[in-house]
């Protein structure tokens, strides 16, 4: 059985719907997260040099975002109806989940 390695456009898309179920998830408990460009990057970039990269995904949006985001939460216990947001460490070694400030997600095209 042969494996070929994924393109970063379809890194992208395993990432968009692994973001789509954790924001629903963080609905139920009435937070909202938003992870920029540079975030998503990061993320996949991690996954990227796997040949199996759909398998190693999971492990890789935990490691990455989903342990900071939970230790954020449980630690830093953020309000109610917080947004949060997902960012590069100052190292750009590792993402630290944050209080967002304003975050504009108007969209130009």
């Amino acid at each position: 059985m042969l494996f070929n390695r994924l393109e970063q456009e379809e890194v992208f898309k395993i990432l968009d719907i692994s973001l789509q179920d954790l924001r629903r998830r963080l609905a139920n408990i009435n937070f909202t997260l938003f992870i920029g460009e540079e975030a998503k990057q990061f993320i996949a970039e991690k996954a990227e040099g796997h040949l199996l990269v759909a398998h190693y995904f999971p492990r890789v949006f935990q490691r990455y975002l989903e342990d900071p985001l939970a230790d954020f939460i449980l630690n830093g216990q953020p309000e109610e109806g917080a947004l949060l947001e997902a960012i590069l460490t100052d190292e750009k070694d590792n993402l630290r989940i944050v209080l967002a400030k304003e975050v504009n997600t108007d969209v130009k095209e």
